[in-house]
């Protein structure tokens, strides 16, 4: 890695620090979706790309984010709402799979609609002040 790409690298890791010690928990949220769906985009262009390995750790990328929200769900004050998220994260995750075993932008598409559905109710909530 060439020192100009080391040094943008670190630029934007202290930028991302810097974005999450400064952002609510409904920012951060947010910003797991943006990163999820960042990644299943990544992933697209890398299997026509032909760049297997690199599609695989994007889809990775995506699958841990959705594991981790489906960890953050709290079923008991969440209600109807974590009760459908909770399954709804499960099949992204079994799709996501899929799409990595078979190569099918078709998948990642269904995948990323659906989390940016998530998301577009997310961002619609009002943020609790803690």
């Amino acid at each position: 890695m060439s020192y100009n790409k080391k040094a943008l690298k670190q630029y934007n890791m202290i930028g991302l620090e810097t974005a999450v010690s400064e952002a609510s928990p409904h920012e951060l949220v947010n910003m797991l979706f943006v990163g999820a769906l960042t990644a299943i985009t990544r992933a697209k262009g890398l299997i026509e790309q032909k760049d297997m390995a690199s599609k695989g750790e994007q889809i990775n990328k995506a699958s841990r984010i959705l594991v981790h929200l489906k960890g953050c769900l709290d079923l008991e004050k969440g209600g109807e709402v974590a009760a459908n998220l909770d399954p709804l994260y499960d099949y992204m995750i079994q799709r996501l799979t899929v799409a990595n075993r078979d190569l099918d932008v078709t998948v990642l598409g269904e995948v990323a609609q659906l989390l940016s559905e998530v998301k577009s109710g997310w961002e619609a909530m009002p943020e609790k002040k803690i």
